[in-house]
């Protein structure tokens, strides 16, 4: 009897086991349509991350075919990398499809402003970011795009309503502050123009080009004459232009003039000089030693100067004065 009822044991045991086998096997496994849509949209975010446009807008195209909870980001990212591919046409039909299912997405509403202004629409544009900072007002991408299109359009001050609160709140981002300082410098604010520029690059580290643009605002006499600092911050941003690129034409006009206004013609002199050095067929460059040389009395120097930038320059009023330069009057003549 105990033989018996251990065998019975050993039946119910392996049946159990069987059953249990079969319900595994059962189980619902993660179907194959579903693995290969994640796949699709793991290439896709990988394509953007590493600026693929083309790769990426075919695979957020073809997400965008499932009409899944993925359609809102595949609408954004194929409109993005349309953008990025120079389609801003394609990239607005694509954003106008999705606000018809995402009418309040701000992040749509600021794609759509982009490809407007890609093609040039800039006043559609201005409407398109108004009503994406409508959606999210505290988007510091959304005011910046939309400040600078003003700037561009020369609605300066509105976009200068725009920027103000961030700049005094302590949030202005580099390209903010820069963007205050030639919105500044358009309305000639030039005082807070070379503030702003000067916060801009101290919280990022200027490039050649920003730093000669912002520079290159003393070229301009009456600004010399109202900013008192307007000197000491135009040196500064010369000497860090040549500390990136020695041969930086630009900056050393910036110093030659900075050192005449300053009575020191010897230095004038010498930074023109590397002006012309840099870049022989500066008429701007040639015209200005050759006006230093002639002060310092260097009267052959200077004439050979003047007769290299005739050769050059093409206004009549400008070659006026450098007849006068190349054709002194005879001493004691006159």
């Amino acid at each position: 009897m105990h033989r018996v009822n251990a065998k019975f044991r050993r039946r119910a045991v392996r049946a159990l086991l069987l059953a249990l086998f079969a319900a595994g096997c059962a189980a619902p496994a993660p179907s194959t349509l579903e693995m290969e849509r994640k796949q699709e949209l793991t290439s896709a975010r990988r394509a953007t991350r590493e600026s693929r446009w083309r790769d990426a807008a075919a695979l957020w195209r073809e997400i965008l075919q499932h009409a899944d909870a993925n359609s809102r980001e595949a609408c954004v990212e194929t409109a993005r990398a349309l953008i990025e591919l120079h389609d801003p046409a394609g990239a607005q039909r694509m954003v106008d499809l999705g606000l018809r299912t995402f009418a309040d997405d701000s992040g749509l509403h600021e794609l759509k402003a982009r490809a407007l202004e890609e093609q040039g629409l800039e006043h559609a544009a201005e409407t398109a970011y108004e009503h994406a900072l409508q959606l999210a007002p505290n988007d510091d991408r959304i005011v910046f795009a939309l400040a600078n299109l003003r700037h561009e359009l020369g609605l300066n001050m509105a976009a200068l309503q725009l920027l103000e609160p961030r700049l005094t709140s302590g949030k202005a981002s580099a390209r903010e502050f820069e963007l205050a300082g030639w919105i500044y410098r358009s309305l000639h604010r030039q005082s807070q123009a070379y503030v702003s520029f000067d916060r801009a690059f101290a919280l990022a580290p200027p490039s050649l080009a920003q730093l000669l643009s912002a520079a290159s605002m003393y070229a301009d006499e009456s600004v010399r004459r109202k900013d008192a600092r307007a000197a000491d911050f135009s040196a500064r941003w010369a000497n860090q232009a040549l500390a990136i690129d020695p041969q930086a034409t630009a900056a050393h006009m910036i110093l030659g003039m900075l050192a005449e206004d300053a009575q020191r013609d010897a230095q004038a002199a010498e930074s023109y000089r590397r002006a012309v050095e840099t870049d022989p067929a500066s008429v701007e460059a040639l015209s200005a030693l050759a006006a230093v040389q002639q002060r310092r009395g260097e009267l052959e120097d200077s004439k050979a100067l003047a007769q290299r930038a005739l050769a050059l320059e093409k206004d009549p009023a400008k070659r006026a004065e450098l007849e006068k330069l190349a054709n002194p009057p005879a001493p004691g003549g006159g």
